[in-house]
C-alpha cells in the first residue's frame, strides 16, 4: 500500500513538473515516425532515427518552444499566439550528426482524439496551426511555419 501511494505521488509530481509553465501533459504527446515517411523526409535530415526525450530534455524543448512563441509575438503585431490554448505533438529524432532534433506540430483545434496517435496535417487554418523545429543539441528553434488563411 505504501508503495502504491508513493508511486501515485511520484507520478503526480512528475506529470505536474514535467511541463513548462504554458504547457501541460493533457495537451502534449511524443509520437514516433516511420523513417521513410513523408514526415521524416519533410522535417528531418536524411538518415535521422527515431528517439525519445528524457524528462529534462522535454522540459528544455518546451522552454524553447515557449521562448520562440514569445519572440514571435514580440516580432509581429498582427496576432498573438497563446501556447496554453494549443495541443502539441513532438516527433523526436537523432540526426546523422548525433544532434537531437524535434519537429513540433501545434494546433488549437482537432476533429477527433487521433491527434494523440497520428500526425495532424491541415491545409490553411491560419494561426491555429503552426509547426517548428527544435535542435536540443544547439538549444535553438528554427523553421517556424504558421499556416495561411484559406
Amino acid at each position: 500500500m505504501k508503495r502504491l501511494l508513493l508511486c501515485m505521488f511520484l507520478v503526480s509530481i512528475y506529470s505536474n513538473c514535467l511541463f513548462a509553465k504554458g504547457l501541460d501533459s493533457s495537451n502534449c504527446v511524443i509520437l514516433r515516425f516511420h523513417p521513410t515517411s513523408t514526415l521524416a523526409e519533410n522535417h528531418f535530415p536524411k538518415g535521422s532515427k527515431n528517439s525519445t526525450l528524457t524528462r529534462n530534455e522535454l522540459f528544455q524543448a518546451q522552454q524553447l518552444l515557449e521562448k520562440c512563441i514569445i519572440d514571435l509575438n514580440i516580432e509581429q503585431k498582427i496576432y498573438s499566439i497563446d501556447i496554453t490554448k494549443y495541443k502539441c505533438q513532438f516527433f523526436v529524432a537523432v540526426s546523422p550528426k548525433g544532434e537531437k532534433v524535434i519537429w513540433v506540430n501545434c494546433f488549437c483545434r482537432t476533429l477527433d482524439m487521433q491527434w494523440r496517435s497520428k500526425p495532424v496535417y491541415v491545409m490553411d487554418g491560419g494561426q491555429c496551426f503552426f509547426n517548428l523545429m527544435i535542435n536540443l543539441s544547439k538549444s535553438r528553434c528554427y523553421n517556424l511555419m504558421i499556416n495561411g488563411e484559406a
